[in-house]
């Protein structure tokens, strides 16, 4: 019997090493899970501590406001840009309306300056019809006619400059029409 006992009491002892194995290898399976469950939240907080740490370094901060204020001042840019183009066009425009209203004056000009003139030649050929009829104020409007004459050069004169200064204007409206301006409206 004592065999048996021993034997009985070895088997027991067995069992019992083999059931506080099997529950320490089930614990131990327990803990590993939570180990590894612990470990994943871990290393999620720490990435989420390592990139609060990156953002709220004043290096980085620098760099960012850096970066914002030079996007700011590109924006700032743009937008005089912008409107100094609005600006550009509005003068440009208004100095092409102004030359097409000086053309057109300088042309009205012209046309009643031939008008006079072509009165004021006839006034003089009616003066010196009238000289020929009357011959004993020849003396008189002899200077007369001299005087008429050198008002009529004179007016000729400022007639001619006149001409040269239309001349001229319809050259730069011209200039205008053919240069760079004018292509890009």
């Amino acid at each position: 019997m004592n065999k048996t006992m021993k034997l009985i009491g070895t088997g027991s002892i067995g069992v019992v090493c083999f059931i506080y194995i099997t529950f320490s290898i089930i614990h131990m399976a327990r803990v590993n899970s939570k180990m590894d469950e612990w470990n994943e939240s871990y290393k999620t907080i720490e990435e989420d501590v390592s990139a609060f740490i990156k953002v709220s370094d004043p290096k980085t901060i620098r760099l960012y406001v850096k970066e914002l204020n030079k996007i700011l001042d590109e924006i700032h840019f743009l937008g005089k840009m912008i409107n100094s183009g609005q600006l550009a066009d509005e003068s440009l425009t208004s100095i092409l309306d102004e030359q097409v209203l000086i053309n057109k004056r300088l042309k009205y000009v012209a046309t009643h300056t031939d008008s006079v003139f072509k009165r004021y030649n006839a006034w003089i050929e009616t003066n010196s019809d009238y000289v020929n009829y009357n011959e004993s104020d020849i003396d008189t409007l002899g200077m007369r006619l001299d005087s008429t004459k050198v008002a009529n050069s004179l007016l000729s004169k400022q007639i001619e400059d006149i001409q040269i200064d239309i001349d001229k204007i319809e050259k730069m409206i011209d200039d205008i029409k053919d240069s760079k301006i004018n292509k890009f409206w």
